[in-house]
């Protein structure tokens, strides 16, 4: 029998990066990647700082920017025939050729897919 060992959650990661920003001409710079805790320490944004917009000669502004990232959730089973499955999505199929709902559940065997209905499991596809 099929066995539910791990509800993972999906999660989000907050990534931050920093930009020099023109307001005159609306021109951007992406700075050294790493440099969020200590942009100014970095040789390479200091400089860049320091130095007046390339375009329109304006002093340009440091900007700090953010975005999340979600990391979708899963549910871990171990399958009747000893595999470890990450159940995902509207169905995951193991190798032996069982199949899982997005909860882990292990679902009938697809030839009784759509018995009351008449439709075969590739209409599910």
């Amino acid at each position: 029998m099929s066995k539910v060992i791990q509800h993972v959650r999906a999660k989000a990661v907050k990534h931050v990066w920093h930009r020099l920003y023109c307001p005159d001409c609306d021109c951007n710079w992406t700075l050294k990647e790493g440099a969020e805790n200590n942009i100014k320490e970095f040789p390479e944004n200091k400089k860049r700082m320091e130095q007046p917009c390339p375009i329109c000669n304006y002093k340009l502004q440091l900007i700090q920017d953010e975005w999340e990232e979600w990391t979708p959730g899963y549910v871990l089973v171990q399958c009747n025939c000893g595999k470890l499955i990450e159940c995902r999505g509207f169905t995951t199929t193991c190798v032996c050729g069982c199949d899982y709902n997005g909860y882990g559940q292990q679902l009938a065997p697809r030839s009784q897919w759509g018995w009351e209905t008449g439709e075969h499991w590739t209409d599910c596809y």
